[in-house]
């Protein structure tokens, strides 16, 4: 199996970049990801916060299409985990302007303290492919995935994009050990995560926006400058996808959502926002 490695990375989701991996559709092949954080002692610019791994050529995808990536595996391969304050969020007025503190990451789970044990969850946070036009930070989010911190992402999983490019160029990053809905203080489990993906076209659905999907439920993404913009856009998404899959009217998607639906938010910390909106995968027959 085909693997690239943590150093070899890019900044941002760009059409630009040079694709420093090539995969076939249905090609299994692993991707590392680094911790980003092993290294900090103060707060530093963004950009340095900024590398992800990629971005990756898929051969046979065009411009317009769209692409399921499955999650087939995720590992952790160091036992190193990492929570910073940053300053941001609701308790900016509470907490630390930078403050990093080292947790074990161990068969029975995260050793925040002597006294409290976090699960482990594994999930990458920053997926996406290269955006309609320009260049896109990291951090940011949109129609082309980025930054959506939704705790599905992780082992067994798909992720639905559309393309906008030749080859997708897909990016991923920002591996945690575990990751609060909202990740609200803009802090979770820091970590390096390795994960093994498979990519095919999706032609049953028209993607408009991410989709993740697990076993039980499918979630639609939004993101805005706003929370109540990230929502809306959720919400019509999966307005949308209800009267594809679906021999629904819009005002039956309404009442559909509002009855099965789940809102959740991936960063709700500081802009730009991610939301989603989660319904069981059986409503939608997918």
């Amino acid at each position: 199996m085909n693997i690239i490695e943590s150093f070899q990375v890019c900044t941002s989701y760009s059409a630009d970049n040079k694709p420093l991996f090539k995969a076939k559709l249905g090609e299994q092949f692993g991707v590392e990801t680094q911790d980003r954080i092993s290294h900090l002692e103060r707060p530093v610019p963004m950009e340095v916060l900024s590398t992800m791994t990629g971005p990756i050529e898929i051969e046979g995808v065009k411009a317009g299409d769209a692409i399921k990536v499955e999650i087939l595996d995720m590992q952790l391969p160091s036992s190193d985990g990492w929570l910073v304050v940053t300053g941001r969020g609701p308790l900016q007025d509470r907490v630390s302007k930078f403050l990093r503190q080292h947790v074990k990451i161990t068969a029975g789970g995260v050793n925040f303290n002597d006294d409290i044990i976090l699960p482990i969850k594994p999930m990458i946070s920053r997926i996406g492919v290269a955006p309609l036009t320009g260049s896109v930070q990291s951090n940011h989010n949109g129609t082309f995935g980025g930054a959506m911190g939704n705790p599905m992402v992780t082992k067994g999983a798909s992720i639905f994009l559309p393309t906008f490019h030749d080859g997708a160029l897909l990016t991923l990053a920002d591996g945690h050990a575990l990751h609060g809905s909202g990740e609200v203080a803009c802090s979770a489990i820091e970590c390096a995560v390795n994960v093994v993906l498979r990519v095919t076209k999706e032609e049953d659905i028209k993607v408009q926006q991410p989709l993740v999907m697990n076993d039980e439920f499918v979630c639609c993404m939004g993101f805005g400058d706003t929370m109540e913009i990230a929502v809306e856009m959720a919400v019509k998404g999966t307005s949308d996808l209800l009267m594809q899959t679906r021999d629904v009217t819009a005002d039956e998607t309404a009442m559909l959502i509002s009855c099965m639906g789940s809102v959740k938010f991936g960063l709700a910390g500081h802009e730009p926002y991610s939301a989603m909106v989660e319904v069981p995968r059986s409503l939608l027959e997918m």
